[in-house]
């Protein structure tokens, strides 16, 4: 509703703009994020999406990882001492 009213933050390149070019947004900017907002300029968003076994490699791997910790590390863990009185 606000885009249809011509409200926002802009339109982008010029918003960013002032953005890359002030030394002390870039310098917090950079603790908050990974990446130095003078790269904003150069980078675009991804032409095609990842096959569908990319996109499901981390959950297989979360799934595989929790079972094997289940059923082989933590029955080998002895802690019957938690059991006992203090």
């Amino acid at each position: 509703m606000a885009r249809c009213a011509g409200e926002g933050y802009g339109d982008g390149p010029e918003t960013r703009a002032g953005a890359t070019d002030d030394e002390l947004v870039r310098e917090r900017a950079i603790v908050s994020q990974s990446f130095d907002l003078a790269e904003i300029a150069r980078g675009a968003a991804s032409r095609r999406l990842p096959s569908i076994g990319i996109a499901m490699a981390p959950l297989v791997i979360v799934v595989r990882v929790n079972y094997l910790m289940n059923m082989v590390v933590f029955r080998r863990i002895d802690a019957l001492y938690l059991a006992q009185a203090r």
